[in-house]
């Protein structure tokens, strides 16, 4: 067996290589792209049993170079970087990791959140540039208790996002042109 990683941005393949010597045993082979360009890709495809991809762009010249392909799959969440529309036609599944990162992206929102509310940013630099006498903030300091913030996308990460500022006291009203109008909202949060 032979998987194409196409590419990755952390330090090595180790845990990819880990999983997918637990699964085929020791007739796995990973080769890891030099680079990402369509011909370096479409060439090390063309005798892979499967794909894994970060952000290259695997398109309809890679799926068709892959002969033996038998799936291809994406680190994280959406396939925008895939032409799902060839791996379908010829009958190559597309695999995704539908709650990557959720936490840390909701974390961060609510991350830039507080740091914009309490204007963490000015405060830095009024603390290094050794001012101490009370400088007044460009933007006047509130409460989040009470203010409403408005989530565009109401999937995984909207959801979690909703919460954690429901947890500060946010009302929360969301706009996800993919949500049934029906659709029940969890309590707290009402629909734009």
């Amino acid at each position: 067996t032979r998987i194409l990683i196409t590419d990755f941005v952390w330090p090595s393949t180790g845990p990819e290589r880990e999983v997918l010597a637990a699964g085929f045993g020791d007739g796995v082979e990973v080769v890891e792209a030099p680079d990402g360009s369509e011909e370096t890709l479409a060439a090390l495809a063309a005798d892979c049993d499967g794909i894994m991809t970060c952000f290259a762009q695997v398109t309809p010249a890679v799926v068709r170079a892959a002969q033996r392909c038998r799936v291809i799959s994406r680190y994280g969440v959406g396939v925008d970087n895939i032409a799902v529309d060839v791996a379908t036609e010829l009958g190559i599944p597309v695999t995704y990791v539908p709650d990557y990162c959720v936490d840390e992206v909701s974390d961060h929102v609510m991350a830039l959140l507080l740091t914009w509310n309490r204007q963490v940013g000015f405060y830095d630099g009024v603390a290094k540039a050794g001012r101490w006498e009370g400088t007044p903030s460009p933007h006047p300091l509130t409460r989040l208790r009470g203010q409403t913030i408005g989530i565009l996308g109401f999937g995984r990460i909207g959801r979690a996002v909703a919460d954690k500022a429901r947890a500060f006291g946010l009302d929360v009203v969301v706009f996800d042109p993919y949500r049934p109008a029906d659709a029940t909202l969890p309590d707290g949060v009402s629909a734009a």
